[in-house]
Order: structure tokens, then sequence, then C-alpha cells
């Protein structure tokens, strides 16, 4: 599939949302309008934006407005053209995904920033009405912000967690949205990173026998652990 970006550089979180409707499908990108019979074509204006899509024989198209939602205008157009892209993939395919245009992880903090920032209300409209989550997503999510709600309320205000950043995996998966590398292509890297990262460790030992921490979880991922050796991993827990 070939994705034309015309006007704008929102292609990280634009090819996140055509991956909902083509997990698999190889996308190749331009920044001019070179259409093919199955495209993607999105165009920033001045205050809209417009996504067309080719695709079996047939053509899509959608033109947003943008809103002045967040402030930002460049997250406003972001939004836009999101869901105009999600407006011509729905119509193409009849799939309409539970959390409409959300992509990555944790859809419980963005909620909990809104409800901070602008009220529940305004995060109650803005995930339905705006990121198209239907309302079944919506209850979950608010449940599941009660549930963390209750379970970080139990810490003391100088507990802390540690999270320990393995950004490397056997393969990349279709959907993953987080900072991570193949092996295959990264595996030179990991000796280097393991030893910045015990050197990391130790200065962030420093800052908690400074301000007497005391330490309550300790998270290991954000790829795959095992990526690293078992001497690797042995170094990594011995500096913990």
């Amino acid at each position: 599939m070939r994705f034309c970006l015309i006007n704008h550089s929102f292609r990280y979180e634009i090819e996140k949302l055509i991956r909902i409707f083509l997990p698999f499908e190889k996308i190749e990108f331009f920044e001019t309008a070179e259409i093919d019979d199955f495209s993607l074509l999105t165009e920033l204006f001045e205050k809209s934006t417009k996504a067309t899509l080719y695709f079996n024989d047939k053509t899509f198209e959608s033109s947003r407005e943008i809103k002045n939602l967040n402030n930002n205008f460049d997250t406003d157009a972001e939004l836009s053209l999101a869901l105009a892209v999600y407006d011509v993939f729905t119509s193409a395919t009849g799939y309409f995904p539970d959390w409409g245009i959300l992509t990555g992880i944790r859809p419980a903090k963005l909620f909990s920033r809104l409800i901070k920032e602008r009220g529940e209300d305004f995060a109650q409209e803005y995930f339905q009405n705006s990121l198209m989550v239907k309302p079944k997503k919506l209850s979950l999510c608010k449940q599941t912000l009660k549930g963390e709600g209750d379970i970080t309320a139990l810490s003391k205000p100088e507990s802390f967690s540690l999270y320990i950043s393995v950004p490397f995996c056997p393969t990349r998966c279709s959907y993953c949205s987080f900072v991570s590398h193949s092996v295959e292509s990264a595996k030179k890297l990991i000796p280097q990173y393991v030893e910045f990262l015990c050197k990391e460790l130790v200065e962030t030992a420093k800052i908690v026998k400074r301000y007497n921490l005391s330490l309550e979880t300790i998270y290991i991922g954000g790829g795959t652990p095992t990526t690293f050796s078992a001497n690797e991993l042995e170094t990594v827990m011995q500096t913990v």
C-alpha cells in the first residue's frame, strides 16, 4: 500500500492507525501524490485535513475540520487527520474498532490526564466523539482508572517504582508501539547498552539514598528481557 503524506509529517501515528485495519500490509511512504490502485492520500490544509483511500477499485474520501480541542495546532491537526483516515477505512472495510482511533497503550492514563485538565465530562465526550471509543471500552477505561487509583493510594509518599527498559525483542510485532528493536538488527548494541544501563542504575541508587526513598516494585521490560544473555541479566540484577 502507498501512504502519501502531503504538507504534514504525521507518519508515526497514522501508520499505527492504518495497521488497525491492515496489520500485516507492507506500507510504502511518499511525500508526493504517488497514487496507484491501493493508496492512501492524506493532506493537511490551513483549517482542515483530507484523506482519500483508493481500495478495491473504489475511492473513499473524508474531510475533517481542525478543531481547537487541545490548544496545540499540530495535536489538533493530527487528530483531525486521524479521524479522516478512520472515516475512509471504516467506510471501505465496514470494521469499527472498539478503541476507535486510539493506538498504543494505557488509555486510562490519557483519560486520567484529561479529567485533571478539563474535567470528567470533557474526558468522556472527547473519548467518545473525538477518539471514537465505544461506550463499553470507555466503561472499561473508567473501571481500570479506579482500580489503578485504589492500588496507587496504598503507596507512601516516599515510595517509588523502578522501571528497567530492555528495548530489544526477538522480532518486532506488527501491533507494537513501544520503542524497541529486533535483536537481528541491534544485537551488537546490547553489551554497551547493558553497560550504560548499569551506570544509570548506580546513579539512580544515589538519588534514592539521598532522599531516603523506599523501593516498592521493579518492572523489567519494554521489549523482551531474555534478549539479554544469562550473564548480562545477572549483571543487571546484581546491580539492582
